[in-house]
């Protein structure tokens, strides 16, 4: 949810937010605990809404470096972005341009999760072009003890227009057995009412461009359903 200044200013004005991902950084061979990007993520820079960070990378032994050093610095859980769905992103192999390549995925996971001291989450889109790619993931994700799953029903093709796919989403929640949290097309009350009608086990939904339209969105949500989030 944009960046620490944002981040550390909403909870005074507005509730309902228990925890938020931070905009994504990239993982590099050049990347040191003095490196401005992490300067970003220190505890006393960030006394908001507690954060965890998001890195975008495709190489798992710049991952886990990255990952161990915001462990390091009080981060007890990283997330990999699979859902990045802008062209230059996906020409580089990275965010959502992962998701057609299962045999990518799991190798990336085989030699990092060894190597993580945090815990890893994935925030990740159903495909790159096709809506049933994740459904070559999901049982890759089922061997590794992943904290949760955020899924974005949408291609990375699709940008943010059309439809979000529910039946695929459900499919996926179907499939994990890993904790799922809901996100996309969350702008109103009455939406996430919809949603988690649907999907009444989801008890986690991350919000985006919905809470910069509506910033009382998430207290209105919270005081419906008064399920605060755990890790």
């Amino acid at each position: 949810m944009t960046d620490r200044i944002y981040r550390n200013l909403f909870p005074v004005y507005f509730k309902g937010v228990d925890l938020a991902i931070a905009p994504f950084i990239s993982s590099s061979k050049k990347m040191k605990p003095t490196n401005n990007l992490l300067r970003e993520f220190y505890p006393d820079r960030n006394t908001g809404i507690p954060s965890i960070p998001q890195i975008m990378s495709s190489t798992p032994v710049d991952f886990a470096k990255l990952a161990n050093a915001l462990y390091d610095i009080g981060y007890g859980t990283v997330n990999w972005n699979l859902g990045c769905p802008f062209p230059m992103v996906v020409k580089k192999g990275r965010g959502a341009g992962l998701l057609c390549c299962p045999d990518s995925v799991e190798y990336f996971l085989e030699k990092a999760m060894p190597a993580l001291k945090p815990k890893l989450s994935i925030k990740l889109r159903i495909g790159l072009k096709y809506p049933d790619e994740v459904l070559q993931l999901i049982p890759i994700f089922n061997r590794y003890p992943i904290a949760e799953l955020i899924i974005h029903p949408r291609t990375a093709l699709q940008m943010y227009e059309g439809e979000v796919d529910l039946d695929m989403f459900e499919q996926c929640l179907n499939l994990s057995k890993h904790r799922v949290v809901y996100n996309g097309d969350i702008d109103s009350f009455e939406k996430y009412k919809m949603f988690s009608l649907r999907f009444g086990s989801i008890k986690r939904w991350m919000i985006g461009r919905g809470l910069i339209g509506n910033p009382f969105l998430a207290e209105k949500i919270k005081f419906d359903t008064e399920k605060p989030y755990d890790e």
